[in-house]
């Protein structure tokens, strides 16, 4: 299982409104990839170093 954290300092978004604003389709999109990404280099990374086969 994998987590991902975005830090938003308080200046730049100024309510909950604009957050939700913000987490529209093409941004979903690139999370779930960058989401796939983790898992494959996390898969290879165990069998390169023969913990999983």
């Amino acid at each position: 299982m994998f987590e991902q954290t975005y830090k938003i300092d308080e200046y730049e978004i100024t309510n909950l409104e604009e957050i939700e604003k913000c987490i529209d389709e093409p941004f979903l999109i690139k999370v779930s990839a960058r989401f796939e990404a983790m898992h494959e280099d996390f898969d290879k990374t165990l069998k390169r170093n023969d913990v999983i086969f």
